[in-house]
């Protein structure tokens, strides 16, 4: 069930690869991450702050994500999702509609 949900919650999320700040979106299953850049051809990472904004939305919401650590100084712009693998389609839809929301106050 989780790699069918893995399926629709990125496929629900290509619609963001759109977002002039959506660098690239990958994952595995639930596992997705979000790169966010400042110039989709240079793919120069966000600024903290961006990053910081979108993640207190959701969390405003009650939506929980988190970034990268900085492993490589300047590059903590991806948002992770890890949602559990007990996800509703109602979990899943809020979570989609909230990150969207979020990210699109960016621009």
């Amino acid at each position: 069930m989780s790699i069918k949900l893995g399926a629709i919650l990125k496929n629900a999320l290509q619609e963001l690869e759109n977002h002039p700040y959506v660098g690239h979106i990958r994952g595995k299953g639930l596992l997705v991450g979000i790169e966010l850049v400042e110039d989709k051809v240079t793919k120069k990472p966000i600024a903290p702050e961006k990053i910081n904004k979108v993640i207190n939305d959701c969390k405003e919401k009650g939506l929980i994500i988190g970034k990268n650590g900085d492993t490589v100084a300047g590059f903590n712009n991806v948002i992770t999702l890890a949602p559990p693998l007990c996800l509703t389609n109602d979990d899943l839809n809020f979570l989609v509609e909230t990150l969207k929301q979020a990210i699109w106050n960016l621009a």
